[in-house]
């Protein structure tokens, strides 16, 4: 079971006490895995995150390339 006081985590949802994939995320994950792979920085990605107007979980509707460096390092 998942304590609902930790953050829950981008391309997660919390239902039940569980977490479950959250589909629209984990496309955009799938997005940044490509980006990287193509040698996009993470401020780059930011930046296209931002101007396809994707929201991010948190950080007030703005990506910040340390954040898809978190969510990367969590996925590898």
């Amino acid at each position: 079971m998942f304590c609902k006081d930790l953050a829950i985590p981008y391309g997660y949802d919390l239902e039940v006490g569980k977490l479950v994939e959250n589909d629209r995320e984990q496309r955009v994950i799938a997005y940044l895995e490509i980006w990287w792979s193509n040698g996009l920085s993470y401020d780059r990605m930011a930046e296209k995150l931002n101007l396809m107007n994707i929201p991010p979980k948190r950080n007030k509707g703005i990506w910040l390339g340390g954040v898809i460096n978190k969510i990367l390092a969590r996925e590898r």
